[in-house]
């Protein structure tokens, strides 16, 4: 999976260089919007890819707060830790997804991690349906503005 996802943003990389090069070379060329938004296009589904592959086969589990980062104005962070497979996996993600928001957490709270028993790295704090509607929406902004 890693290499398709990094097939595919290097592919979408080089194109949008190639059609900024051939903006350069003849400025009038029609075909360039069309080449970045394909590019574009495949670099989200690099991203979208496991989203789905989550949304359509994780595996949903508790996982224990162990630490939060709320400044204001920022991103907030929630640190978690869960099972999978008998192995203690510590990671952090973005707060929300089916999950109480970073503020109204603690140290030791539960929440929900969806997860790919085959593929460790591929995990998400809260609901993998509810995480890949932020991404799809994301996706669609970068394409709208792309042009």
């Amino acid at each position: 999976m890693l290499l398709f996802q990094v097939l595919l943003i290097l592919i979408g990389s080089l194109w949008v260089v190639y059609s900024f090069y051939c903006y350069y070379r003849r400025p009038s060329v029609v075909v360039i919007p069309i080449v970045v938004t394909i590019s574009l296009l495949a670099m989200i589904i690099a991203v979208i890819v496991p989203v789905i592959w989550l949304t359509t086969s994780g595996k949903i589990s508790s996982a224990k707060v162990t630490g939060m980062d709320c400044q204001p104005g920022k991103k907030h962070h929630v640190y978690y830790q869960f099972l999978m497979d008998g192995k203690l996996v510590n990671d952090v993600g973005p707060d929300g997804y089916g999950n109480p928001m970073c503020a109204s957490l603690k140290v030791g709270d539960m929440g929900l991690v969806t997860y790919i028993t085959s593929e460790p790295n591929i995990h998400v704090w809260g609901k993998a349906s509810e995480y890949l509607i932020e991404r799809l929406v994301a996706g669609l902004f970068v394409l709208g503005t792309s042009e």
